[in-house]
């Protein structure tokens, strides 16, 4: 049984279950309460003004250090920020 978005909303509905195993009813469902709302997307962020500033960096020295290394330029530590960190 398909099932309009308008029937599901309205207070006090009815919709009967089917065992089609045993083709009969296996109890209803009763709307209580029922909602909508709107979902955005991105787009509709930016058509609505949102303001957006972005910072983009490329690295393309060779010069990062050893990735175990505690000296290595893109660990992350929680006591201090990295080389990286500090510049942006």
């Amino acid at each position: 049984m398909l099932v309009k978005a308008s029937e599901l909303l309205k207070k006090g509905t009815k919709f009967n279950i089917t065992n089609f195993q045993k083709s009969r009813t296996a109890g209803i469902i009763e709307v209580a309460k029922a909602s909508t709302r709107d979902l955005y997307n991105f787009m509709d962020f930016l058509e609505g003004g949102l303001k957006i500033d972005l910072t983009i960096m490329i690295d393309f020295g060779n010069g990062n250090g050893e990735k175990l290394s505690e000296n290595y330029l893109h660990k992350i530590r929680e006591d201090k920020l990295n080389c990286y960190q500090q510049l942006i």
